[in-house]
């Protein structure tokens, strides 16, 4: 996988000693992986309040992938959504997004200096800390590249920082297939081209710039975690909320929970970003066949019949 930044001279002249870079930091993965919890602690960890309206699911942007589609650049059909934009949608949207945000008309065509430009922009009015976490990027190689091209344009002027955010894949395919309706085969599909994106990506730019965070060890050891994150960016907290004490409890999702055999290419992934080997490798038991068809079939079938 090539991960080619385009050269382009850098925008403007390095940020005076006296003032602060903001810093961006993207949170990377799949559906269903836990970002918005992540979001949530770590924007109350930073006692961030103000952050860009969006018409999106919790706080998602879909800037980059829309970017992708303004630009024409190629995507892959993302399972059970909307993602890739057509061209002429993404560009209204991302338009309305930014007006919106930062008070601003758009007659023109956006091209790729404005939409870095109006990046940077955001990450200026909603710093000194901006999260962004849509998990549609993740998926986009394109997107991916666009990132990594803003990051080196404005290395001078912001920091940008990567979390790559992964959850066992049982959890999170079974997630998919509750919330969204995915298929077995289509979500666990899926996660391995997200998350080889991720491998090859923290093999390309290295430890300084991306911190891998596993979904379970986080809700299990959410202080030290945000601890780490604190180094990793170079920011401390503004407030500093005791997380020692916070018990993750087991939501809906995973009481609904049911197990399944995964390929083995699923699993050689996993265990590259972490997970045992008894993590991942589960009989398929009646029980979890029944739930798989409930989620999949039932439930659909009845919410269908009980709108007319």
């Amino acid at each position: 996988m090539d991960f080619a930044v385009e050269e382009e001279s850098e925008k403007g002249s390095s940020t005076p000693v006296d003032s602060v870079k903001p810093t961006c930091v993207f949170i990377l993965s799949e559906k269903s992986s836990g970002s918005s919890f992540l979001w949530r602690s770590i924007t109350k960890h930073y006692g961030i309040t103000d952050y860009p309206h969006t018409y999106h699911f919790e706080n998602e942007t879909l800037y980059w992938t829309k970017a992708a589609s303004v630009l024409s650049l190629p995507q892959i059909k993302m399972e059970k959504s909307a993602v890739p934009y057509a061209k002429d949608l993404a560009q209204s949207q991302l338009k309305r997004f930014l007006s919106e945000n930062l008070g601003k008309e758009f007659n023109s065509e956006l091209d790729k200096e404005t939409i870095f430009e109006e990046w940077f922009a955001l990450c200026t009015k909603f710093g000194p800390v901006f999260i962004e976490k849509s998990p549609h990027h993740l998926l986009q190689l394109s997107a991916l590249s666009l990132i990594l091209e803003f990051k080196e344009k404005y290395k001078n002027q912001i920091d940008v920082k990567l979390l790559g955010l992964v959850r066992n894949p049982i959890d999170t395919i079974g997630s998919s297939i509750r919330r969204w309706g995915m298929s077995r085969l289509n979500a666990e599909k899926q996660w391995c081209k997200t998350y080889k994106n991720l491998i090859e990506l923290r093999s390309y730019l290295g430890a300084c710039d991306i911190l891998l965070i596993t979904f379970e060890s986080f809700t299990k050891f959410p202080s030290q975690h945000l601890a780490s994150i604190d180094d990793f960016i170079g920011k401390k907290a503004n407030i500093s909320p005791s997380f020692n004490t916070e018990k993750t409890k087991t939501t809906k999702s995973q009481k609904s929970q049911f197990i399944f055999p995964l390929q083995q290419t699923t699993i050689g992934l996993a265990q590259e970003l972490g997970y045992r080997h008894d993590d991942l490798v589960y009989d398929w038991d009646l029980r979890s066949r029944g739930r798989y068809i409930l989620w999949l079939y039932v439930r659909p079938l009845i919410k269908f019949l009980l709108r007319k």
